[in-house]
């Protein structure tokens, strides 16, 4: 367990710990930091893909709730007159063969 210690700060990134009686004597510390701070970055791909059933609403459903199960994919959007779909996707979290075997393995047909 991590031992917190009072501090002030003198300026900026620089503080003073005080140590008191370690070994008898009192001990003035000082640390200075940087911080660091890094944007996340995420690169989303878009996929279209044609479902043969992605014309009915049940189908639909099915297609909704597996992409939402997949860790990565962000959105999807279906055009029902011809059974387009446009996943958006994490590439760092899926890869885009793993969307396509998913969706087949519950039966929807991918063109």
């Amino acid at each position: 367990m991590p031992y917190i210690l009072p501090f002030e700060e003198i300026k900026g990134n620089i503080f003073r710990v005080r140590l008191t009686k370690y070994k008898g004597r009192n001990i003035n510390l000082t640390v200075k930091y940087k911080r660091i701070e890094m944007e996340r970055k995420i690169k989303l791909e878009i996929m279209t893909i044609y479902i043969k059933e992605a014309i009915n609403e049940q189908p639909i459903q099915t297609l909704e709730t597996i992409l939402m199960q997949i860790k990565g994919v962000e959105r999807a959007s279906v055009d029902i007159k011809d059974g387009e779909v446009k996943i958006t996707y994490n590439e760092s979290q899926v890869a885009q063969e793993k969307i396509k075997t998913r969706i087949q393995q519950h039966g929807l047909h991918v063109q």
